[in-house]
């Protein structure tokens, strides 16, 4: 079942992408076709989209203006429409965010995000700091522990991966990564740093939230029971599938992903998957397992 929150992200997705290609949307078709009210949709079209440049804007039918058509690509709404389903850390939307492309300070991938409504003044103070290229100071608790460490970082990027927000930092030349929930004590620093832009294309671009020390491409048998849920969306980094094999078992390839992330995943799935390369990475997870048995008797 979708959450009210992925209806919405959808639902303005979808909108955004008509208007976009340049239709004239009719406020009671919207209604219909996405089942809501037309309240709804002109909350969605006078409060959600009130940034966009309109050439129309209803009562009954909304269009885009002509010098603004096109100018978005779909990885563009898709990622509007992740970002709608977490309004509550961004309660304005406004046309300078959004022509921002929606800031290369924020990256979110999945459409389950934990609540951290109580640290926004955080979360807009780090933003702040990436957007500004400003160093950052905190203090950054490990799990549940009162022990904690100080750094002084160059922020680079705010992440959501499955659900959970990170920053991917620079720590002395070494980018890191700090889950925002464990991070406390923020002040952001006078002094600027200077922003690479490779490494910051790649923390974009890479679905794993370790950056340094990956494997290449990890190979991973999948048995046909589970294959569904890894063909329906990408469970693994990077994920590509290779092989279909009569039967519905799988070949599944991850690249650039590190080797504790991908071993956590593939505990998670055993005995339904099995690393087949590269050569001693299954190995160490059985050896894992059976250390984890020994030391439970």
């Amino acid at each position: 079942m979708k959450t009210k929150n992925t209806q919405l992200a959808y639902r303005l997705g979808e909108i955004l992408a008509k208007l976009n290609l340049g239709d004239r949307l009719e406020v009671a078709m919207l209604a219909e076709e996405f089942n809501v009210t037309e309240r709804t949709i002109i909350r969605d079209l006078k409060e959600r989209l009130v940034f966009l440049d309109w050439e129309e804007q209803g009562p009954k039918y909304y269009s885009l203006s002509k010098s603004s058509l096109g100018q978005l690509y779909p990885e563009d709404v898709d990622r509007f429409a992740h970002f709608a389903s977490i309004q509550n850390l961004f309660p304005k939307l406004d046309r300078e965010f959004f022509q921002q492309k929606l800031t290369q300070s924020v990256c979110v991938k999945g459409h389950n995000y934990e609540d951290i409504s109580h640290k926004k003044g955080d979360f807009e103070l780090i933003k702040a700091a990436i957007e500004s290229q400003k160093l950052l100071c905190f203090s950054y608790y490990k799990n549940q522990s009162k022990s904690h460490k100080s750094y002084r970082v160059a922020p680079y990027i705010l992440i959501n991966r499955s659900g959970i927000w990170y920053l991917m930092a620079d720590d002395q030349g070494q980018i890191k990564t700090f889950c925002f929930s464990r991070i406390e004590g923020i002040s952001v620093q006078n002094e600027h740093f200077t922003l690479d832009q490779a490494i910051l294309e790649d923390l974009k671009n890479i679905d794993s939230v370790y950056y340094g020390n990956q494997i290449k491409a990890v190979t991973v048998f999948v048995r046909g029971e589970v294959a569904i849920y890894f063909k329906r969306r990408k469970l693994l980094p990077n994920q590509s599938i290779i092989e279909e094999k009569n039967n519905g078992d799988l070949v599944v390839m991850s690249e650039h992903v590190s080797a504790q992330e991908i071993l956590a995943l593939v505990r998670y799935w055993i005995p339904n998957v099995k690393i087949l390369s590269p050569e001693g990475l299954q190995t160490e997870l059985e050896e894992g397992l059976q250390a984890y048995l020994l030391s439970s008797e």
